[in-house]
């Protein structure tokens, strides 16, 4: 079976990518992001696409498997791609380094740097206070979504420490894309509006 060149491309291009030599810059996760993005192909291309769905197809069937066979073997190494964001991260060793999502509405892959990550890269107290600010209020939003859950509010109240949140906020990542997207929208709109550059 023939690889599509974009994808062989696309697996070249991210092991030289700014975010796996550790660059975890917002510029280097949107590039990580896009590359990833790039490597799947459209429907519109075929071949290249019955390649795509016979390989997520095979990867979704034993995921295990799948990831062990291509493992160190060129070029099917490059598979790795087509996989979950979690494999993609364990594989280039970036997990718990940044987050990476599967945005659903949109069907591509967004990136967003972890808070602690935030923190260690910016001395600006204003810039660390805005998202703990923001971190806060998606968590008080969330306790009151479970408001009928008392063991669930619990434990998210008393989660409001910024160690806590972290944990909180890396647990919810792979299991909630809805909150992963409130996360990354609602900096966003905090940093614009507010005029801060993190």
């Amino acid at each position: 079976m023939s690889l599509p060149k974009q994808l062989i491309d696309s697996f070249t291009e991210i092991k030289k990518s700014r975010a796996v030599q550790n660059d975890f810059s917002e510029d280097a996760l949107q590039e990580f992001a896009s590359i990833l993005n790039r490597a799947i192909p459209s429907p519109l291309n075929s071949s290249a696409y019955a390649v795509y769905r016979f390989n997520r197809f095979k990867y979704l069937a034993n995921k295990d498997r799948f990831i062990a066979d291509i493992k160190d073997f060129q070029p099917y190494d490059s598979l790795i791609l087509w996989t979950d964001f979690g494999n993609i991260l364990e594989y280039f060793n970036l997990k718990q380094k940044f987050f990476l999502g599967w945005d659903k509405m949109k069907n591509k892959y967004r990136a967003c740097p972890l808070l602690k990550n935030r923190q260690k890269q910016n001395s600006d107290k204003a810039c660390n206070d805005a998202v703990k600010t923001v971190i806060n209020d998606i968590v008080d939003k969330v306790v009151e979504t479970v408001s009928n859950e008392e063991k669930n509010a619990t434990e998210l109240n008393n989660a409001k420490s910024i160690d806590n949140l972290e944990t909180l906020i890396s647990n919810m990542e792979s299991d909630d894309d809805v909150v992963f997207n409130r996360m990354v929208e609602a900096v966003k709109k905090y940093k614009l509006s507010n005029g801060i550059r993190c």
